[in-house]
């Protein structure tokens, strides 16, 4: 029996994970990872009172850091790989920003023939969607490189903190994973193995609730967005695998003040290169059980985004 996946939209300024775990009825303790909030992790005090409920932390930030402290041959390996990884993703950032300046200056490009015009463009998104792909197979190549941290996990001086999240995992309701920064939260999750932690909970039938970053994580893929930066506009760029237990679309957390949603040839090709493209807004309570997605939040606070969408 497969589990439960709540994917919410942010928790400020209206929290609902509390009505979406009662409505769903589950029952005792909820597991809580925040490690995306960074130097903030261990400020829970809004969550439990908005949960009512107890709460487990796992500070998986701050045991990542005394991990490191306490290995310093695990910490030079982990530095080491996540530095090749920076690297090669500036590589191919450089040929990602040319392949999507191409893209954008064809659908500002008017002929007369429409379909040549397309063809173009769908040519110069399969580009750029093989270079996502790169992404993806680089950074799994480097990571099967990295000798100590390839799997830190397995490490033995982790091993015993991931068999604790497992014994705290097997006594709660459910797992809740907050949102924050995403790469930092994929990372620390990753080099405690909860991947497949979390698959092992949702396959025992478990509950997962997750907003914001927390909810990206658990995609096929993590996209970072942002159309208009402090530092000047950027275009999407895959950053790693996600978990792959929400499978088939892409989230986009707070769409309507990070994307140009106005604008259509941003949202087609969003679309054209991501797949089903779905944003999280306060109020958003998507529930995905056994593949299937059905929305329980507030009206429009999940919208699809591309040209003429409704809600996900």
């Amino acid at each position: 029996m497969s589990g439960t996946v709540l994917v919410l939209g942010p928790q400020r300024p209206n929290p609902n994970l509390a009505g979406v775990l009662d409505a769903r009825s589950v029952q005792g303790s909820i597991a809580v990872v925040s490690a995306g909030w960074r130097h903030d992790e261990g400020e829970l005090g809004a969550l439990r009172a908005d949960v009512g409920r107890p709460v487990v932390h796992l500070p998986l930030y701050r045991w990542f850091e005394e991990t490191l402290a306490e290995h310093p041959e695990l910490a030079a390996a982990y530095r080491a790989r996540q530095d090749r990884i920076r690297a090669f993703k500036s590589l191919v950032r450089t040929r990602l920003s040319s392949v999507y300046g191409t893209i954008v200056r064809l659908h500002a490009q008017r002929v007369e023939d429409d379909a040549l015009h397309e063809a173009e463009i769908l040519d110069a998104v399969r580009v750029l969607r093989e270079l996502d792909g790169r992404v993806l197979e680089g950074c799994d190549a480097i990571r099967a490189e990295a000798g100590l941290a390839a799997a830190p996990w397995e490490h033995p001086g982790v091993a015993p903190v991931r068999d604790r999240i497992r014994a705290v995992l097997a006594d709660c309701g459910a797992v809740a994973i907050a949102g924050g920064h995403v790469a930092i939260l994929l990372n620390r999750l990753e080099f405690f193995g909860m991947r497949e932690l979390l698959w092992h909970h949702h396959a025992q039938g478990g509950t997962i609730a997750a907003w914001s970053a927390g909810a990206m994580v658990l995609t096929d893929r993590v996209v970072l967005f942002y159309d208009d930066p402090p530092e000047g506009p950027s275009e999407p760029e895959v950053l790693d695998r996600g978990f792959g237990l929400l499978r088939g679309r892409t989230l986009f957390p707070h769409a309507r003040t990070r994307l140009r949603l106005d604008q259509s040839d941003r949202l087609r090709l969003l679309e054209a290169r991501f797949g089903i493209c779905t944003g999280l807004e306060s109020g958003a309570a998507l529930v995905v059980q056994a593949g299937v997605w059905t929305d329980h939040g507030v009206p429009g606070s999940a919208p699809r985004l591309a040209p003429s969408a409704g809600a996900a």
